[in-house]
């Protein structure tokens, strides 16, 4: 697994280099690592981006390292991590109809949030898998946003995937609140399961469907639908978080020069200093034998 004992203490912030799955690896499948961090002034981080992108995934591996260093265990993580002691863990992930209970899809969810509201301590752990769904979407994103809201005064630490605009928005302008999301590649039309943070994603569910086999007539009027209503909001959203990303980039790419710059001048420095100590040697040695062939001759004159 290429685990790694990582420091757990109290109030620190979460630092996870190069974080991989611990399910995905066990059960033998291709891991994709991301680097996992937030400050401790974060209670809320909200995901975004595609359908099958990797979102849940992330909530379950901060999930699984937190409960797994609390147990003593290693975490497949690089050097350099470290992770806040978390006094509790609450999850609500994946569907959980019961028939039987008469629970619907969003019935079901939400006894979870309401347990999860009344119970949850300071400093605890919070992960919500698609908050407010199966239900009009307008009203599941303000309940979700009510949650949340509720959730960051309580100081507990809230980790949230979503498709909702409303919650993207919501970490654009309120403090405590951070975007993350799944990277999403236009050109090949495929989630490339990296996690960025700073920037919203966009949920690409037209060109998931199309890649899953969906009729090609279906999408393409699926398309015509899309653009003809009003999502002004989303299409700006969407521009700014391409814009956020290329500017990613292009820091990335000038951390990386400037990180060879650094070691051609360390290597420069330490040519020259090679050299001044190649000169003095040469100089002491030619004083050496100056002295000696004097001696030598004055020897010889006696």
């Amino acid at each position: 697994m290429g685990a790694r004992k990582c420091p757990i203490e109290f109030g620190c912030e979460l630092q996870l280099n190069k974080a991989r799955n611990p399910e995905l690896i066990l059960s033998r499948q291709a891991v994709i690592p991301n680097d996992i961090a937030w400050s401790k002034s974060t209670r809320v981080i909200i995901i975004s981006g595609p359908n099958t992108g990797g979102k849940t995934v992330t909530l379950k591996t901060v999930g699984l390292m937190s409960l797994m260093v609390r147990a003593g265990l290693f975490l497949p993580v690089e050097e350099g991590s470290q992770i806040p002691f978390f006094p509790e863990v609450y999850a609500d992930i994946g569907d959980e109809q019961n028939i039987e209970l008469s629970l619907s899809t969003f019935s079901a969810h939400l006894k979870k949030i309401i347990h999860i509201v009344n119970h949850a301590v300071l400093g605890s752990l919070i992960l919500l898998d698609e908050l407010g769904i199966a239900t009009d979407p307008q009203e599941g994103a303000s309940l979700a946003e009510a949650v949340l809201k509720e959730l960051s005064n309580k100081g507990v630490t809230t980790l949230v995937s979503t498709h909702y605009l409303a919650l993207k928005l919501l970490a654009q302008t309120h403090n405590g609140f951070l975007n993350a999301c799944t990277e999403f590649d236009p050109k090949s039309q495929k989630p490339t399961y990296h996690l960025i943070f700073g920037v919203p994603g966009h949920s690409a569910a037209i060109a998931t469907a199309e890649r899953l086999g969906l009729d090609v007539k279906i999408t393409k009027l699926a398309r015509e639908i899309y653009q003809s209503r009003d999502t002004r909001a989303d299409t700006l959203l969407k521009e700014l978080t391409q814009q956020r990303m290329e500017l990613q980039k292009e820091k990335k790419d000038l951390q990386s020069r400037k990180l060879e710059l650094e070691s051609l001048v360390r290597h420069q420095c330490s040519l020259t200093e090679s050299l001044r100590q190649q000169e003095q040697s040469f100089k002491l040695d030619k004083s050496k034998r100056i002295q000696l062939a004097v001696r030598q001759a004055k020897i010889e004159l006696r």
